[in-house]
């Protein structure tokens, strides 16, 4: 017989899941790499650029405002914030020439280019212990758990 039902498993997937993203995502995480690197920006700066860095590079502003969980006007002041320090550029949409979209800037692409770099460096410090086959297996797991919450 189990001694752990599979349900309480799933309860501490979650826990675990749930801690992760909230640790990754906090202010103090966000700032600290960013002031590491020697970036003056907000955690959310930070978060935007990650979006739109995971998502080629642009969003249309609607798209950010969803993907960092924060209303429409206040997304509107970070991204103009952003293009005030030259991360950000608004032009029009290569898919529709009808909508406008924000784009990494030369120095965002970099910024966001470092920041990732720094993320891959702190999660090779918290997986030295383990193989690069543990990295894979967790890398599969993962993935086929970000899958399945898409669903």
């Amino acid at each position: 017989m189990e001694t752990t039902s599979r349900d309480q498993v799933v309860r501490e997937l979650l826990e675990a899941v749930v801690t992760l993203v909230r640790q990754w995502n906090s202010d103090t995480t966000q700032l600290a790499y960013a002031r590491e690197l020697g970036f003056d920006v907000s955690a959310n700066d930070v978060r935007a650029l990650y979006s739109m860095g995971i998502a080629g590079g642009e969003l249309r502003p609607a798209e950010c405002a969803t993907h960092l969980g924060l209303t429409r006007p206040t997304t509107s002041k970070l991204l103009a914030r952003l293009e005030a320090a030259s991360l950000v550029e608004r032009t029009r949409s290569s898919l529709d020439g009808r909508s406008i979209v924000v784009s990494l800037t030369e120095a965002g692409a970099a910024m966001y280019a470092a920041l990732v770099e720094a993320g891959v460096d702190r999660v090779a410090q918290a997986t030295k212990e383990m193989t690069s086959a543990e990295i894979a297996q967790v890398l599969a797991v993962a993935s086929n758990l970000v899958q399945g919450l898409s669903d």
